[in-house]
């Protein structure tokens, strides 16, 4: 049985109202003066709403784009779920390529900031034992190196620690929407209301089952 079929009470499910299953990784419009303005494709609106929610790769979820009835088809839904673990697969490819370099980024950064502590200590060593300067004035040249070499270790700490964390989130987030199972469901207009097939590309729920 796969991840898609594992679903348990405590499914979330996330619905995504599109004009045309082509939004859902394409077609994005920026300019008013077309048509409707869809400034992200589905897949990144989802992307971006499972995030602000919260939703991680633990929790069970299922993804139901509501769709015109004309664009459900015979064997669209295996097709989207196919096209959803490619487009994840790729992106996590990605993210790990991004993750190696800031890693390599941060190891190198760190032999250099080490090496300049290492120098900035020495140099405070012989400012506090020198005569050269009045002693006021060796003290603040002495603390002044200590605090310098320390602060050239700040880039390599972050680089390390803070600028991979996205980057490991961001995985997670790919993971939690690969395991989602895609549903269509044929849009319905509120109060018989006629919906523009354009329609603006957004969640419009998230609710427990």
């Amino acid at each position: 049985m796969s991840d898609r079929d594992n679903r348990s009470d405590a499914t979330i499910t996330v619905r995504l109202k599109l004009g045309s299953l082509d939004h859902l990784f394409g077609e994005t419009n920026r300019d008013p003066l077309v048509g409707p303005v869809r400034l992200r494709t589905g897949v990144e609106t989802l992307h971006r709403q499972l995030a602000a929610k919260g939703l991680h790769h633990a929790q069970q979820s299922r993804l139901v784009l509501e769709v015109p009835a004309s664009e459900i088809t015979p064997g669209a839904e295996q097709r989207l779920n196919a096209a959803m673990d490619r487009y994840c697969e790729a992106r996590i490819d990605e993210l790990d390529l991004l993750l190696e370099e800031t890693q390599l980024a941060g190891r190198q950064a760190l032999w250099l900031g080490l090496g300049f502590l290492g120098v900035c200590l020495s140099m405070s060593s012989v400012l506090a034992t020198a005569a050269l300067l009045p002693s006021w004035l060796n003290r603040l040249f002495s603390e002044g190196f200590v605090i310098a070499g320390w602060v050239g270790l700040w880039r390599p700490i972050e680089l390390l620690l803070y600028d991979a964390w996205p980057y490991r989130r961001t995985q997670r987030m790919y993971e939690a929407m690969r395991t989602m199972p895609v549903v269509l469901e044929a849009e319905t207009p509120p109060d018989g209301r006629r919906l523009d097939s354009d329609s603006d590309i957004g969640v419009s729920g998230l609710k427990t089952l």
